[in-house]
């Protein structure tokens, strides 16, 4: 009979006894497959009688391994139509919990689950959001692929974290000191969430090793490439304005989306964009450059009131324009139609090396929105090192 002092709490004022599943041994490597399986627990609803779970569905399968990960699908299905969903086994229907109520998190959730509660409450601007989504998705097949996804959060160890990641190596198409430090950097912030919901004691994930990626050299248009881009992009009007008013205003592609009418001086030759940095957001002016001037005009002679200049499909509108959009197009009619290799951000560092060459660090860094010039020497301007260089190959010190 489950235990009700180890309750999983659940939306709706419900909760649910931990799992128990028959044969007690089943984690273990002498468990048999000769007798048939079962999972149960009960479900408490206010001002109803304790239903009793019991169900199985893993007992076809005679290979303990492949029956022992069908136990933990089963069980972490079950866990997720009660937790995320508020399905009810007493009325046997769905009632999906209030928002506020989302993602609770007790210690003795499950390690999948628990991670993905926790990025219920993770606030962070919308295209880092997406990558993060994909990175936990990536975490969650590992935790199943090593065999975790039944362990309790609580429970987890910075060693279970290392067979994690050792697992995702071996499991994932592609692996990179890169991508072990993106996970391990998401991973700590879903673990800070756990720890703020008293759901974990520590941040296991602080203590994994972070692996030295080689920092390549950005990849910039050549003088040639441009020429073919200009002569190229005009086919493509919206997209093209776009792609102008971004090099020269030394923003983010999200800074630029989230821009209102309301947002841009063009008297004063500048528009109004937040900062998202960590956990700081700011409001910044940044300044219009004279050649790009008439181009901010003519959108903005299309943008009613209250409306985003670059709405859906780069169309001003109601609705802020994806990033995503603005990358794939990029990739489609440049990459793709032109072979050009450069991405879409290389037109930023390409309008700060210029700036910087022709003004110096410090006026790039006040194009970019940078209170100092060590972002636009080690990151933006890609001919610093080279200027530098040459300056020292110059230098007529004797011995």
């Amino acid at each position: 009979m489950p235990n009700d002092n180890a309750r999983i709490n659940l939306p709706n004022d419900c909760y649910a006894t931990q799992f128990l599943v028959y044969p007690k041994n089943w984690e273990s490597a002498r468990a048999t497959t000769k007798r048939p399986w079962s999972i149960t627990y009960r479900f408490v609803m206010p001002g109803h009688p304790p239903k009793q779970r019991s169900f199985n569905g893993m007992n076809h399968e005679r290979d303990l391994i492949r029956r022992q990960d069908i136990t933990r699908a089963i069980i972490a299905d079950e866990l997720n139509k009660l937790l995320y969903h508020g399905w009810n086994p007493i009325t046997n229907a769905y009632c999906p919990p209030a928002d506020g109520e989302v993602g609770i998190i007790e210690p003795t959730t499950f390690f999948a689950e628990a991670l993905k509660a926790a990025f219920r409450h993770v606030t962070v601007a919308e295209n880092t959001r997406l990558d993060f989504k994909s990175v936990l998705g990536k975490l969650v097949a590992g935790i199943h692929a090593a065999r975790l996804d039944y362990m309790a959060i609580k429970d987890v160890r910075r060693k279970h974290l290392s067979i994690l990641f050792m697992t995702m190596a071996k499991t994932e198409k592609v692996w990179s000191p890169h991508k072990h430090n993106r996970c391990k950097a998401y991973l700590q912030i879903l673990f800070k969430v756990l720890i703020r919901h008293d759901a974990a004691e520590v941040n296991h994930a602080l203590n994994l090793e972070k692996l030295p990626v080689v920092k390549r050299i950005r990849v910039t248009l050549t003088e040639s490439e441009r020429i073919k881009i200009r002569e190229h992009l005009p086919a493509y009007p919206l997209f093209w304005r776009f792609v102008q008013i971004f090099f020269h205003s030394g923003g983010r592609l999200s800074e630029l989306v989230s821009i209102r009418r309301e947002d841009v001086d063009l008297v004063g030759k500048q528009y109004k964009c937040v900062i998202k940095k960590g956990k700081q957001y700011k409001e910044v002016w940044r300044p219009i450059k004279t050649i790009a001037a008439p181009l901010w005009a003519s959108v903005l002679r299309e943008t009613k009131p209250g409306q985003f200049l670059f709405g859906r499909d780069l169309v001003p509108g109601p609705i802020a324009c994806r990033r995503d959009y603005l990358t794939k197009q990029w990739s489609i009619h440049v990459k793709r139609e032109l072979g050009i290799d450069a991405d879409l951000y290389s037109l930023k560092h390409l309008n700060l090396t210029e700036i910087s060459r022709e003004f110096g660090a410090e006026k790039a860094a006040e194009q970019a929105g940078h209170t100092s010039t060590a972002m636009v020497k080690s990151i933006y301007d890609v001919e610093y090192m080279k200027r530098m260089n040459d300056r020292i190959r110059e230098v007529g010190n004797e011995f």
